[in-house]
């Protein structure tokens, strides 16, 4: 036996099978909303608090401060009290260890930031806190109820003003970040006060944080720009700390609803945390250069929804083009990723969820939906036509943009689908004309062509009984255009007994492989299986009894 037929046989008698393939659904669980710095700015506003009725609780009084090696910040922390931290010392330089820390990570963030992505550092302060160097207050966070990491709080208007208003300012974390705290939910349970706890929480806080600060340098466009803010600072901090994987928290809720949270509603926070996926898919699909553009654009005064239409077109980009990919990064997740042409994490990432389903019974269909700006609804059409049984249904995701502008006005649009025989649908072996009809809105629009993904590889029938002339192996995500997968059976003594190259072809709706058995005396007993190809692999195993 070859050797990859030993290694085969080898991870199937170790491993379950059902644990070599797929992550499953609900990876990710609505996370607390950890950053209050866009309710502090709202309260301000509120306010009318200016540079020139500066408020004495501005800063914290603290009993210690200490500067950061690389000289970008000083750190404030207090060593009794409400707001102490710990004083461990392990390395006797006469600062507690977490204060190092504090210090050593919001340089490398400052670091990534500036240095490497090419944000402009955060504005100074005008020695407000001493010097302007800035300011980091280390205070006790977690309530009886409620628990934040951290906020970025506005200081000093910057001058000379601009269409967004532009703020110094300085930030506040937690004192230890410890995985004891807990709170009072309503229920009157305690949970954890935080996901992340001790000094993975100081990393991401450190890049979230400093982002924002250095957004008060860019501007902050308070008519449409909260959302956007909270994007940008969520999604960088998967960007230094990958392993984390923190922004895979806040995307649970849009995956299980896209149709109910539109990125229109851009003044709420909780939509930027949602919508931090819309960003890691502009950095990995193109480059981190386009979050940075943003920024930019908005320092040059347009509103946010401009800055995000002239950072696409500026690089090269067809705004149309990019939300309709967006939108098939997105569905291609959890059991239905697929190698590396999507999210890098596309396996860890919630499976999104077709709320809306309707039945197709001929060959010519027509739904007609209404649609706010920035609202993408997903809706499957079951196949219940009976002239093409390979088609079970068809996933739409449809999509209302506008380029620069945001209006409230709900938009009709009709979803057409008729059979064609000089229409292909792309990345399938199926032949309909499939159209949207956008009545003057700008729509994106993603298609799948009905096959039933199975979340494993599995064998139909099983067991097979030797007096039908073939079986299928099922296999998730194929691509079925004319690609050759190599097949390859072990029989009950690990001999081969099947060894070709075969395209996929469908059964009951499947992705997958017919075998026909008139090509081979197999005896009764448990079979393995090997497929591999398009730089994938599946294996299993089936039974064959004897003939009646």
């Amino acid at each position: 036996m070859s050797f990859l037929g030993q290694f085969i046989i080898a991870v199937l008698l170790i491993f379950p099978f059902s644990s070599i393939l797929y992550a499953q659904d609900e990876c990710c669980t609505h996370a607390h909303y950890k950053c209050q710095t866009m309710e502090l700015l709202k309260n301000r506003k509120d306010k009318e608090l200016h540079s020139d009725r500066l408020q004495e609780d501005f800063r914290i009084p603290m009993q210690s401060k200490f500067p950061s090696q690389e000289g970008y910040f000083v750190i404030h922390f207090d060593t009794v009290g409400v707001n102490k931290v710990d004083l461990t010392d392990s390395n006797q330089n006469g600062v507690p260890d977490y204060i190092d820390s504090v210090a050593f990570y919001f340089d490398a963030a400052y670091v990534f930031l500036v240095n490497q992505l090419g944000y402009n550092p955060p504005p100074p302060d005008s020695s407000f806190g001493g010097d302007d160097r800035y300011d980091i207050h280390i205070v006790n966070l977690v309530a009886e109820d409620y628990a934040i990491y951290g906020y970025t709080e506005v200081e000093l208007d910057i001058n000379p003003p601009l269409k967004h208003p532009r703020y110094t300012s300085s930030i506040y974390i937690d004192n230890d970040f410890s995985p004891f705290d807990s709170i009072k939910v309503a229920n009157g349970n305690k949970i954890p006060a935080y996901a992340i706890t001790g000094i993975n929480a100081v990393k991401i806080t450190s890049v979230h944080e400093l982002h924002h600060a250095i957004q008060f340098g860019y501007g902050f466009p308070d008519d449409d720009g909260v959302a956007f803010m909270e994007m940008s600072s969520t999604w960088l901090e998967s960007e230094l700390y990958p392993d984390l994987n923190n922004y895979l928290a806040y995307i649970g809720d849009l995956f299980r609803s896209l149709e109910s949270y539109p990125l229109s509603e851009s003044n709420n926070a909780q939509t930027g945390y949602r919508w931090n996926v819309f960003f890691k898919y502009l950095s990995e699909a193109y480059s981190p250069k386009l979050i940075l553009d943003f920024w930019s654009f908005i320092l040059e005064e347009q509103t946010s929804f401009e800055a995000l239409y002239s950072s696409i077109e500026a690089n090269n980009l067809d705004y149309n083009d990019v939300w309709t990919e967006f939108l098939s990064w997105i569905y291609h997740t959890n059991t239905r990723a697929n190698g590396d042409t999507y999210f890098a994490e596309a396996a860890r990432f919630p499976r999104l969820t077709i709320n809306l389903s309707e039945n197709m019974s001929s060959d010519i269909f027509e739904i007609v939906e209404l649609l706010q700006p920035y609202q993408f609804m997903p809706i499957r059409i079951n196949n219940l036509s009976g002239s093409d049984k390979g088609i079970t249904h068809f996933d739409f995701i449809i999509g209302k943009i506008q380029p620069k502008t945001v209006t409230d006005e709900l938009s009709e649009f009709t979803l057409k689908i008729n059979k064609n025989e000089d229409s292909q649908i792309p990345y399938s072996m199926f032949k309909y004309n499939l159209e949207a009809d956008k009545g003057g809105i700008v729509s994106a629009v993603f298609v799948n062509d009905g096959a039933r993904y199975p979340e494993e590889s599995f064998v139909l029938p099983n067991p097979i009984d030797l007096t039908v002339d073939d079986f299928f192996i099922a296999v998730p995500l194929l691509n079925a255009n004319n690609l050759k997968y190599n097949i390859m059976i072990y029989d009950p003594s690990y001999m081969v007994v099947v060894d070709k190259n075969i395209e996929p072809s469908r059964s009951s709706g499947y992705t997958g492989f017919r075998i026909d058995l008139d090509d081979n005396s197999l005896a009764s007993g448990v079979y393995l299986y090997s497929i591999s190809g398009n730089e994938k692999s599946f294996f299993g195993k089936f039974a064959i009894t004897k003939k009646k």
